[in-house]
């Protein structure tokens, strides 16, 4: 499954989500739209922007939970399939900016599942780069788990955290998108 920002629309306005399906990820099949913030969304209704998906078993149940960027928040729905529906949770998960960023926006959340600890995480962030340790529900963050990550000045937004080998990677954007310097950095 893919799940990507809807693309086409000016000045970043989209205001629905897509998920897309490959048996080999050759050939895709658009599934439709799992998320419209103007009729699914009740706290948002503007700048629908990078989502990201995790799996997780809890109870027993395969639960599939959506964060997602609305309004310069960030969201988590959950479904019992890939495919959706999703249900928003009601309110933003993210609508804060943590302790001494005075900058930057609440957008494009990552979420990680830890192979080593079995623990989940959010990060977020543009102009700044923040972490926290998902509740067992993965509907909510461990605010006492906080932490302001910013690598430095250059970071701009985009973060993607993955483990490989025992090697945990961290991608992140830096510059404007709009930028020709808008690149990739990693650590």
């Amino acid at each position: 499954y893919l799940y990507p920002t809807s693309d086409g629309h000016m000045n970043w306005s989209g205001t629905y989500f897509e998920v897309f399906s490959s048996p080999d990820l050759i050939d895709w099949q658009n599934e439709g739209v799992i998320l419209d913030l103007e009729t699914d969304v009740g706290w948002a209704d503007r700048n629908a922007w990078a989502p990201a998906a995790a799996e997780r078993r809890i109870n027993g149940e395969y639960q599939y939970f959506y964060y997602f960027t609305a309004a310069q928040k960030i969201g988590v729905a959950v479904a019992d399939n890939p495919d959706g529906p999703f249900v928003d949770s009601g309110k933003p998960l993210i609508a804060f900016k943590p302790e001494g960023v005075s900058n930057g926006q609440e957008i494009d959340p990552d979420v990680f599942l830890d192979p080593v600890s079995g623990q989940s995480y959010l990060y977020w962030g543009n102009s700044y780069l923040a972490a926290a340790r998902l509740n067992d529900t993965m509907m909510s963050i461990d605010h006492d788990t906080l932490k302001v990550l910013t690598p430095d000045s250059t970071f701009r937004e985009g973060i993607e955290v993955f483990s490989r080998d025992g090697t945990y990677y961290f991608l992140w954007s830096e510059n404007d998108t709009r930028s020709q310097d808008y690149r990739v950095r990693y650590a």
